[in-house]
């Protein structure tokens, strides 16, 4: 269901806040953990959904039986099933919040230290970022289809290379359907820079009518593309983290939120939300406009660790080579008619494994180069910038 969310590196915040001449500026000194660990968490989250929806299609509930532990354990299949539709969604929006807060305190921190804020340098962290991986990740996919292992169709890879798969103007194949959040998020990319160098006295008041606009798009069920996917909500989850790096109002009216253990928020942003979502469909709207504050309150408002020490690390682990293993993982949570029974073992093993060596060989090497890039680009701007400021 998602994709591109995880597609930024780059230091995330630790709650730790000071404001600069304009009260906007957010400053953190390494990178989040925390963030990390919740990236870990998401994108489990949809390859949950996707295992429930597709791989397992509903075989999870089986006859109910007579007995009471097969009734037990048709209750607790019941719940998953209920949980794991909706997973994925939660997972994408927790990413789509974190993308809106670190691309904006990004932008802010390289305003208060040069002045200004590149494009050219941002747009070049961008580039080396995403499209490394999703080329190798393309590149994979025509030869498997090459060796009979999956099919595509003729069309697909330009299709879904244009970032329009959250649209209807393509048609993404089901292995280059997850790239709809990347679509997302590209279009984020190309507005949000230039907005944000334009209208630098209105942006919190730009962000928050794009939330409103956002939201009631995303209560109308006619604007959803191919019936699901719905980009109000979408949009509305990335406006509210970077309304939550612009504004210090909205920080000191989550941090209010502090009061209640964050294992609290954890499970009911990651459980109890899915499962009502899918179990009460009247509470769909309201879940759904209340799903980005809740996502802010839990994991922008807070630091420190998510989940103990030694699940902490592996969750930890898995956020950073999360925006691989989302784009690989699709090769093993396809419905199981179409591959051979041991194809599941094989591709998840297979998936893993290359997502690992795509995080360890390719994102990392190229997110150095564009941070190379980017500071070269920077340090060209910068004295143009002084030499015509007024004296």
């Amino acid at each position: 269901m998602a994709a591109g969310c995880w597609s930024n590196s780059l230091t995330a915040a630790q709650s730790v806040h000071r404001v600069d001449r304009g009260g906007t500026m957010l400053v953190a000194s390494k990178r989040s953990s925390y963030i990390d660990q919740w990236r870990g968490l998401s994108v489990l989250l949809v390859i949950a959904n996707h295992l429930i929806l597709f791989r397992f299609n509903g075989a999870l509930l089986i006859d109910k039986g007579t007995a009471f532990l097969p009734k037990v354990r048709y209750k607790i299949l019941w719940f998953v099933d209920l949980w794991g539709i909706n997973a994925g969604m939660v997972g994408v929006c927790i990413f789509f919040v974190i993308s809106g807060y670190l691309i904006t305190y990004l932008m802010l921190k390289e305003e208060d230290q040069f002045g200004l804020v590149s494009l050219r340098a941002f747009y070049a962290r961008r580039i080396f970022r995403i499209i490394p991986a999703l080329l190798l990740y393309i590149l994979g996919i025509c030869l498997l289809n090459a060796a009979g292992a999956i099919q595509t169709y003729r069309g697909e890879i330009l299709a879904s290379s244009l970032f329009l798969c959250n649209t209807t103007a393509v048609t993404c194949g089901y292995h280059f359907n997850q790239l709809w959040s990347l679509a997302v998020e590209e279009q984020f990319y190309l507005c949000w820079p230039l907005l944000f160098i334009i209208a630098r006295r209105w942006r919190i008041w730009l962000v928050s009518t794009a939330i409103i606009a956002a939201a009631v798009l995303a209560c109308i069920p006619a604007t959803r593309i191919h019936g699901w996917l719905n980009n109000g909500e979408c949009f509305a989850c990335i406006c509210a983290g970077v309304l939550y790096a612009l504004s210090v109002r909205a920080r000191a009216w989550l941090d209010v939120t502090r009061k209640l253990p964050t294992w609290m928020w954890a499970a009911l942003l990651a459980f109890v939300i899915p499962f009502l979502r899918t179990r009460w469909i009247a509470l769909d709207a309201p879940i759904m406009l209340a799903l980005p504050p809740v996502i802010v309150a839990t994991v922008l408002a807070r630091s420190g660790s998510m989940v103990p020490s030694m699940a902490g690390r592996v969750l930890r682990g898995i956020g950073l080579m999360s925006y691989s293993l989302y784009l690989w993982q699709g090769i093993f949570t396809w419905y199981p008619q179409t591959y051979m029974a041991r194809w599941f073992a094989y591709g998840s093993t297979a998936g893993i494994a290359i997502a690992w060596l795509s995080y360890r060989y390719v994102e990392i090497h190229f997110i150095r180069l564009g941070h190379q890039l980017s500071r070269r680009l920077q340090k060209a701007v910068v004295p143009a910038a002084i030499s015509v400021a007024p004296q």
